[in-house]
């Protein structure tokens, strides 16, 4: 770094030191509580010292007031303007700024798409997904191993706020597969189905939750539920949402 560059950099730290002492003695300090009374009001009046008032009064007006910090950080500004940049090295710099910018542009651009979308799926409370609900409606009690089948459910929301699948936070449909006798978690989660229409308040709708059955026989329990991605899932919360029926692998 160039030895004017380092002087300034210092400049610009004892003036913020400066700033910030001001500050700091003209904050009044806090003290402990006390009861409101004649006696106690009269105390704090006794110790009011006008010429100590003034002198710190003055001193943040001489040292600590807008103006005087505006014509600092403008001074310090114009000397680093003044400083010549290196010719060497203002290309890369600029081609760096330029791909940063490019770069911010994008990410906010992504932003904005996510801000414009009709609804945001928010992260939900636990109250709220208590009021969700759902039942299997149609489902085979025996499957082929390994197939991929679809299980009819119907999810009610009797909260106030819509639930769907949009980000950030989506909700999804899921299941389990599940050991009947001890309720063993056999395959921990299954692959995730949207809620498309979301589901508003009041509403009751029906899905189709894609399935695909475990690779060996035997009997299994099969176990809908809701997720919410990077939250909850709503099969181990106070009020368990969850649906569940025994299905036979062959």
């Amino acid at each position: 770094m160039p030895v004017r560059s380092r002087l300034q950099q210092r400049k610009a730290q004892e003036a913020a030191r400066e700033h910030a002492l001001a500050l700091r003695l003209a904050a009044p300090r806090p003290a402990p509580p006390k009861p409101l009374d004649p006696t106690a009001i009269a105390n704090q009046v006794r110790r009011y010292d006008p010429a100590d008032a003034t002198a710190v009064s003055a001193y943040i007006r001489n040292h600590a007031s807008l103006p005087v910090a505006i014509d600092q950080y403008l001074q310090l500004y114009s000397e680093i303007l003044a400083e010549p940049a290196p010719v060497a090295s203002l290309g890369r710099d600029l081609a760096d700024y330029a791909r940063a910018s490019a770069m911010r542009i994008h990410e906010m651009e992504t932003e904005l798409a996510e801000l414009r979308k009709p609804y945001r799926m928010e992260p939900m409370s636990e109250y709220a997904g208590t009021q969700l609900a759902v039942a299997i409606d149609n489902c085979p009690e025996v499957i082929d191993r390994s197939r991929a089948f679809g299980v009819r459910v119907s999810v009610e929301n009797n909260g106030y706020d819509k639930v769907s699948s949009y980000s950030p936070y989506p909700v999804h449909l899921t299941y389990r597969w599940l050991d009947p006798e001890n309720q063993a978690h056999l395959i921990d989660e299954g692959a995730r189905s949207v809620l498309k229409p979301p589901l508003g308040p009041g509403d009751r709708r029906a899905y189709n939750v894609h399935t695909i059955a475990p690779d060996r026989p035997g009997r299994y329990l099969l176990r809908i539920t809701l997720v919410q991605e990077g939250v909850m899932w709503l099969d181990y919360i106070a009020v368990p949402v969850k649906a569940e029926t025994v299905v036979t692998v062959v």
